[in-house]
């Protein structure tokens, strides 16, 4: 069965395109795009569960200075989670990722998925 569609407060549902622009909540779901999550607050809102809390800003990692794949990475944990759900041990083995996905891999979030 699919999930509930939303509603506007006069019931009507709540459209949203299926554009990937992808939003974490605080809740450790990840949403399509700003208007899914809006959705599933106003959804949550409804039925006067705990709110959402969410930063709008992509997080943002710089590969630039890592120049093609390489092969060695230091062992330290500082981890990401891609938008291929893998957690990534460090920027190091991020960045590699990012490189042999030829650019198609960004960061989902800071931290483990």
């Amino acid at each position: 069965s699919s999930p509930p569609q939303p509603l506007t407060i006069n019931g009507a549902n709540i459209p949203c395109s299926l554009e990937y622009t992808p939003i974490c909540g605080t809740n450790g779901v990840t949403y399509r795009n700003k208007c899914h999550f809006c959705n599933a607050v106003a959804l949550l809102n409804q039925s006067r569960a705990a709110s959402l809390r969410v930063s709008l800003e992509i997080p943002n990692i710089d590969c630039s200075q890592q120049k093609g794949s390489n092969l060695l990475c230091t062992s330290n944990y500082d981890p990401l989670c891609g938008s291929d759900g893998r957690t990534y041990g460090n920027k190091c083995h991020f960045c590699n990722a990012v490189s042999t996905s030829r650019g198609s891999l960004f960061l989902r979030h800071r931290g483990a998925c």
